[in-house]
């Protein structure tokens, strides 16, 4: 198994979109699963943000646009966007980036629900720091880690402010669990590939607890990460050759999934697993031989067994081939009864989608038939259609 460079997705996907502007179309559910947050745009500002949709209610309102820096206007606009709850329900982390090769990241944190302070944090020095929010950021406890330079684990008091760092005696890869209130980890703890560790990372001790060890024979050795369960005790794998997915428990594939039928190329990236059942998710991007448009959905795998299952969100998707993939990202309820999706980047790359089709997806996971509700997104001024 490999680590895959948080980096390749997105600078393969600049140089397909070749955008000025790069969204991360993310989604996450409060922890009470009232609200939503998704990737928007703003016709008022003129600018890509995050946008807050209240499922009681069914409103909108655009939350928070970023900023660039006064002192340095010429880092230009946000080239990277996210925005995740904290397990508190009462704060909101928004992270991003003006470019992916940048070791810089900016955090705003802010109160919800109650009166406080907006805070903002600069940090300098991350080992490519815009590039690790291709995932969701690792929280627990109100802390945020991240990788630092030179086997160096940061740690943000997001509360507070307060940064600090410690030297880790393993090179470890922060990963988010899917409830968002504990920071996982990845390490390698040899030399030759074989062995791999998952575990927490204790919020105010730092101490990495391992929950989980893997040995993979050679077979395996180009399986790349895709998501932890939330017990730390098993862990998702995508392979491209052949195109499958993988679940690994115990040092040992369960599992296998072969992605695509006959005539058919099917890819997926960026998985989030159900916290109420063994179900991982991923957004697809299917293209049958002999036609030139996309079709692009969510892919649902059971754990340990089930027959896996398409649920078409968008049925043609013109141009943009190959881009999209890593930032077309669900997040599942809390309850597991509903998955969020966006397509924001979509259209702000050079894919060709309809106007329809620039949307919060909202897909009822507890109905049969997977009934989908599209919130729409303003369309922006460049979008292709």
């Amino acid at each position: 198994m490999k680590v895959q460079p948080l980096s390749s997705g997105i600078l393969s996907l600049t140089a397909l979109a070749a955008l000025v502007v790069f969204i991360i179309a993310c989604t996450s559910f409060s922890p009470d699963d009232s609200k939503v947050l998704f990737s928007t745009y703003d016709p008022e500002a003129q600018a890509y943000g995050v946008g807050l949709y209240d499922r009681s209610t069914r409103a909108t309102t655009t939350l928070f646009v970023p900023q660039e820096h006064q002192s340095d206007s010429s880092r230009g606009e946000p080239a990277l966007i996210r925005a995740q709850w904290l397990a508190d329900g009462r704060h909101i982390l928004v992270s991003w980036g003006r470019d992916v090769e940048d070791d810089d990241l900016d955090l705003a944190v802010l109160p919800y629900g109650h009166v406080g302070p907006t805070r903002f944090i600069h940090l300098e020095g991350l080992d490519e720091g815009v590039s690790q929010m291709r995932m969701p950021l690792a929280t627990a406890g109100g802390h945020l880690f991240l990788r630092g330079e030179s086997n160096t684990l940061v740690r943000v008091n997001l509360l507070t402010g307060e940064v600090s760092q410690r030297a880790v005696s393993k090179d470890i890869v922060p990963h988010a669990s899917p409830g968002g209130d504990r920071a996982f980890y990845l390490s390698q703890i040899d030399e030759d590939d074989s062995k791999w560790e998952f575990g927490l990372i204790d919020a105010d001790t730092w101490e990495l607890k391992p929950t989980a060890r893997f040995e993979l024979d050679e077979s395996l050795k180009d399986v790349e990460l895709a998501a932890v369960s939330p017990d730390g005790k098993w862990a998702i794998g995508h392979q491209e050759d052949p195109p499958q997915v993988l679940f690994l428990e115990g040092g040992e594939v369960k599992r296998r999934v072969a992605l695509g039928g006959e005539g058919e190329e099917v890819n997926v990236s960026v998985f989030a697993i159900s916290t109420q059942n063994q179900t991982a998710y991923a957004p697809y991007w299917k293209k049958t031989k002999g036609d030139t448009d996309i079709e692009a959905g969510i892919l649902e795998l059971p754990f340990p067994d089930g027959q896996p299952r398409r649920v078409p969100l968008i049925g043609r998707i013109k141009s943009g081939e190959g881009a999209g993939a890593w930032c077309f990202q669900p997040s599942v309820s809390h309850d597991g009864k509903t998955l969020a999706i966006a397509s924001t980047y979509l259209v702000a790359g050079d894919a060709q989608v309809a106007k329809s089709d620039c949307a919060l997806f909202l897909v009822d996971l507890s109905d049969p038939e997977r009934k989908v509700t599209r919130v729409p997104v303003p369309w922006p001024p460049d979008a292709l259609d």
